[in-house]
């Protein structure tokens, strides 16, 4: 970590935050979600395939969660939300890295 970056992604800085990260079971995704929770979010990551996505929830750690759903599909995105919200109560931060959308 850089000094300016450090100044930004603070652990801590986002305590009591909920977010979602699609396609946050591999690469990029699993990345934002890890940083997301380092600095204390809890995160829901979404994608297509329930081992991938576990087996990176297990990696980025207790506030990581995952579901398994089509963000590309009006139900899966919905399911995605519906996840969220009704595991933190609250949904703050969005990030849709994943390769299409609804």
């Amino acid at each position: 970590m850089t000094v300016a970056s450090s100044r930004v992604f603070v652990d801590g800085a986002l305590e009591g935050r909920a977010a979602i990260v699609t396609g946050g079971g591999t690469n990029l995704g699993k990345a934002a979600a890890a940083e997301l929770a380092r600095c204390g979010a809890s995160v829901v990551i979404a994608g297509r395939r329930a081992e991938v996505l576990e087996e990176a929830a297990a990696e980025v750690g207790d506030r990581c969660s995952w579901v398994a759903a089509d963000i590309r599909e009006r139900d899966g995105a919905e399911e995605i939300v519906t996840t969220a919200l009704e595991r933190f109560g609250r949904l703050d931060i969005v990030l849709n890295n994943a390769g299409g959308q609804y």
